[in-house]
């Protein structure tokens, strides 16, 4: 008699061998399970198509639920006064301008890292690159805008939530 489950004793009755894997290609099934032979796979178009409308009948309904939020006056109530307290928690750095415009005399270059320059590998690009500006290479005007456009946005920093790969170094080596 079959108990359910084999002892490893004796020889697999009939029963117990329909309980293992089929080592023949017939044991696997037949046309009607062949994926090739299915008549119900979605081409590749009818899923875009699928797709886009799952797409847009998501954004509809969050729509749908906003506006209906908005004609209550829930919207307004809840996130707005919790946007204006994110907003002052945030601390924003403010840029302290240098005067303008600044004299031709004034511009110093950082000295070489190797103190001396080699004429072997000197080219016309590093001679422009350490000539000082003059006073008509320097603008005159200077319009400058403040910060009532930046002053606009909700959050500070852009913070990356995307996957890190960076690959974490070992700590015994």
């Amino acid at each position: 008699e079959y108990s359910g489950k084999y002892t490893g004793d004796v020889a697999p009755s009939a029963e117990e061998k329909a309980v293992f894997f089929a080592t023949t290609n017939s044991g696997y099934g037949g046309t009607k399970d062949n994926p090739m032979f299915a008549q119900d796979v979605p081409v590749l178009p009818e899923l875009g198509e699928r797709d886009l409308a799952l797409k847009h009948t998501t954004k509809t309904l969050k729509h749908k639920i906003l506006t209906e939020m908005r004609e209550q006056g829930a919207l307004d109530t809840e996130i707005y006064t919790r946007i204006k307290k994110d907003k002052a928690a945030i601390k924003k750095q403010d840029i302290i301008p240098k005067s303008f415009p600044s004299k031709a005399e004034g511009m110093k270059y950082p000295e070489h890292a190797m103190k001396k320059t080699n004429p072997l590998y000197q080219t016309s690009n590093n001679s422009y690159g350490t000539k000082k500006p003059s006073e008509l290479d320097l603008p005159k005007k200077y319009f400058p805008k403040d910060n009532k456009f930046t002053g606009m946005f909700l959050g500070g920093n852009f913070s990356d939530t995307g996957l890190n790969t960076f690959k974490t170094p070992s700590r015994v080596h």
